[in-house]
């Protein structure tokens, strides 16, 4: 928004007794198309919960103590990555937030 767009006034009259005036600014809004996706699991959905389990079951099963290499820490991350991003495709929701999307 440029200087030109702006108007404001300092209302003197209005002072009090201290060495403050009231300074009243225009702004002028304009409308603004909002169109926004994300992807969620919902709060305290089914879907979530089904979520959690899945991935705290396969999580409880992998042995973290056989780490001892580079090789071992990318195989280890490959257990983790891969049901994870399986499951989460099949509970995710999408949503799209635009200008007249409730709360």
């Amino acid at each position: 928004m440029s200087c030109a767009q702006v108007s404001y006034c300092i209302e003197l009259d209005l002072k009090q007794p201290s060495d403050h005036a009231p300074l009243i600014v225009d702004l002028h809004i304009i409308q603004e198309n909002i169109c926004v996706c994300k992807i969620v699991l919902k709060c305290d959905s089914k879907e979530k919960v089904a979520f959690l389990l899945i991935m705290s079951k396969g999580l409880s099963q992998l042995n973290f103590y056989t780490i001892n290499s580079v090789v071992g820490l990318n195989s280890l991350f490959k257990m983790i990555s891969e049901p994870f991003v399986d499951h989460w495709v099949t509970y995710i929701k999408r949503i799209i937030v635009t200008t007249q999307s409730k709360e």
